[in-house]
């Protein structure tokens, strides 16, 4: 019954030449439009995570262990080998 239906609606705006773009319009605008608010998210995300967050940079790792334990971190916690030493 509703094929129908669905198909005299179909006759009659074609005969009175009437266009219906409906569905397949509105869902190509709601991908468009998904599309462009993800890239904005993206875009948005890199800006903040380049020119807003401050980012730590540690130049001595050992003094800044010191300073954050409030001990005795020393360079023999972390020996130098060379090549071939056991």
């Amino acid at each position: 019954m509703k094929a129908n239906s669905s198909a005299k609606a179909n006759a009659e705006q074609m005969e009175s030449g009437e266009v219906r773009l409906g569905r397949p319009l509105f869902r190509f605008l709601l991908i468009v439009f998904g599309l462009l608010l993800l890239g904005a998210a993206g875009m948005s995300w890199w800006a903040l995570d380049r020119f807003v967050i401050d980012h730590v940079e540690i130049d001595n790792v050992v003094v800044h262990e010191q300073q954050l334990t409030g001990g005795d971190v020393s360079l023999s916690t972390f020996p130098d080998r060379e090549v071939g030493q056991p």
